[in-house]
């Protein structure tokens, strides 16, 4: 490995012949092409295990619970004047009292007089508590294992901030609910991420019932349901607060010989996902496979570009797909690869999807992390991670490279700009995209990312009525001293 990135942008690959570690044949390659085979494709978890595929979030049904009739979910939508709902009153009605009757004594010619019409009392709007309860807090699992790295490449970190980010999620029906259900990410371990924690609130005298669920990859999830029976004022609207703590790195990647820094490791669930195809990933895709064939000498990697040198390839790949795609201001409709390339152009989650897709085509882990810029309005985002031995997960941001990076042009070591690079100001949600998430009473939904909150209502009344929003904004920021 040289002692700079220099000329990454402009290096001619071919068709690489081994495997990243062993110097056995690929099994994704024959000669100068590559195989069409889905069966060839996969790499087992294990000896001779395949790749699982994902199951549905089937989490117990709580007891005090009947969800949710409805024909649902409900995508949010923005709506700019949105306030919480309170209940309808019930209509008055003007009760008359019977006349009374007179005691037997009463004189014959005196008459009873009617008593004068009382209108009953008029039901009052239930008002939302003015106090808020918090949840329990929920912490992601994972812990980070840490190894002892012989590499001369090294993810530094230069700086640490502690936030705190409020999502806000608002959403008001025509209907009487009966029961919200909700799903949020619990906040992943990433290269630049460390410990994270949700925690929910809502105006109520009683939490939530909350509780952690996985899905088929291992993805965290806390599930949310509000009943309104403990919850009347939610009976037409609903308010609920998610709160995130995370630790965010500021990293850079380095070359030094002389210096050994540990690294983070990854375990063999992670890899095996990692380099997985299927979902948005048409790896065998007969058009895909052709692109690839047609770019060849500059998305195939070398026969030397291993370990730390699959870092010149990785951001090799970058380079082209900084120079012949550009960003889409609004969120992509589609962000298939096929769409993507056709077009030659997506929103940042596409553009780090093809990224992806191209490195695991090559036999290097690669992953699409999603969430929110901490900054400019929390507006979504995503970017790309690919994984090194003894380096760890390393960071690329192509959608940032293409609309800023450009002008930037390379660093002094030949690194491209925002590429083995992050600072402090990226909140992750989850790992790649497509969750299958059951909504305990109608059956399981597909859920792409939660780039906005997904959320079922049921109830009698007018279901297409229901409307959401969500806001997003950081509350507390801390900087720790190194």
């Amino acid at each position: 490995f040289a002692c700079s990135f220099h000329c990454m942008g402009n290096q001619q690959g071919q068709p690489i012949p081994t495997d990243d570690k062993k110097g056995k044949k690929s099994k994704r390659h024959q000669g100068n092409s590559v195989v069409d085979s889905p069966a060839q494709h996969q790499r087992p978890t294990g000896p001779g295990r395949p790749v699982q595929p994902a199951q549905p979030i089937r989490p117990a049904t709580p007891t005090t619970v009947d969800l949710l009739s409805g024909d649902m979910p409900v995508s949010n939508s923005n709506q700019n004047t949105l306030k919480p709902v309170q209940a309808n009153p019930a209509p008055t009605q003007n009760i008359i009292k019977p006349e009374e009757k007179r005691p037997a004594n009463t004189r014959p010619n005196s008459q009873a007089q009617p008593q004068k019409n009382r209108p009953a009392r008029t039901a009052s709007p239930v008002s939302a508590p003015t106090s808020t309860v918090s949840s329990e807090e929920y912490l992601c699992s994972s812990l980070p294992q840490c190894g002892t790295s012989s590499s001369a490449c090294h993810l530094n970190i230069t700086g640490l901030d502690q936030i705190t980010v409020e999502c806000m999620f608002e959403a008001k029906c025509g209907l009487k609910a009966e029961h919200w259900l909700l799903y949020f990410p619990i906040p992943p371990l990433t290269s630049f991420q460390g410990e994270g924690k949700l925690t929910m609130k809502m105006p109520s005298k009683s939490p939530p019932v909350c509780k952690k669920v996985l899905d088929g990859q291992g993805r965290e999830l806390l599930q949310v349901i509000v009943p309104v029976d403990q919850n009347p004022h939610f009976e037409q609207g609903l308010k609920i607060v998610a709160s995130y703590e995370v630790s965010l790195f500021t990293r850079e990647l380095f070359y030094d010989p002389n210096v050994q820094i540990p690294y983070q490791l990854a375990t063999q669930e992670e890899l095996v996902i990692a380099t997985s195809d299927g979902g948005s990933y048409i790896l065998t895709n007969p058009e895909f496979q052709s692109y690839i064939h047609s770019n060849g000498n500059l998305l195939y990697r070398n026969p030397t570009e291993v370990r730390e040198e699959g870092i010149i390839y990785a951001q090799r790949v970058y380079h082209f797909i900084s120079e012949n795609f550009s960003v889409l201001k609004d969120e992509a409709k589609d962000r298939s690869l096929l769409c993507t390339i056709k077009n030659k152009k997506s929103d940042s989650a596409g553009l780090a999807l093809l990224l992806c897709a191209i490195l695991r085509c090559q036999e290097l882990p690669a992953r699409v992390v999603y969430g929110r810029l901490v900054k400019d309005g929390m507006k979504p985002h995503a970017i790309a991670e690919f994984f090194i031995e003894e380096v760890g997960w390393i960071p690329a941001d192509i959608a940032m490279m293409i609309q800023k990076g450009k002008s930037l042009g390379k660093k002094q070591d030949g690194k491209l700009p925002f590429f083995g690079e992050q600072t402090s100001t990226f909140l992750a949600l989850h790992y790649d995209n497509g969750f299958q998430l059951d909504t305990l009473k109608y059956g399981v939904k597909e859920v792409d990312n939660f780039l906005s909150i997904p959320f079922w209502v049921s109830g009698p009344g007018d279901t297409k009525s229901v409307q959401s929003r969500s806001a997003w904004k950081e509350v507390k920021r801390t900087k720790v001293n190194m």
